[in-house]
């Protein structure tokens, strides 16, 4: 998406597309600090500035979080139940598949928004 594309939003209530990229982000950083056991790095939250690189580049940092997470996973740790917050527990493996499915939504609706700018959504 071209930098002045990340304020974009297709209506007055929708988000921006710089919205979509920061909640991919946190989401990332708090999935995976779950499913890894791990500390969230970005706990603090994070702000959709619009401004593009410095949203790819906590973007690409989010994921590389993620690398770091799965890489400590096992099996076996796959059915322990992990928590979210005291009211909201899942399985690592659940997790992981909540985090999974959020990647596919995050892509559809991404995609849309390439398209409502006349562009080609990245593959």
């Amino acid at each position: 998406m071209p930098s002045e594309k990340y304020t974009f939003r297709p209506s007055f209530q929708k988000t921006t597309f710089a919205e979509i990229v920061t909640a991919v982000a946190e989401n990332n950083f708090e999935s995976c600090a779950v499913a890894g056991g791990l500390d969230n790095p970005q706990s603090k939250g994070l702000t959709s500035s619009g401004d593009k690189a410095k949203l790819v580049a906590v973007l690409k940092s989010s994921f590389e979080f993620c690398e770091k997470a799965f890489s400590k996973l096992h099996d076996n740790q796959l059915g322990e139940v992990v928590f979210f917050t005291r009211e909201m527990m899942a399985e690592r493996a659940g997790t992981l598949f909540a985090l999974i499915g959020d990647w596919a939504d995050s892509y559809r609706l991404a995609a849309v928004y390439f398209q409502l700018n006349g562009l080609e959504p990245p593959n």
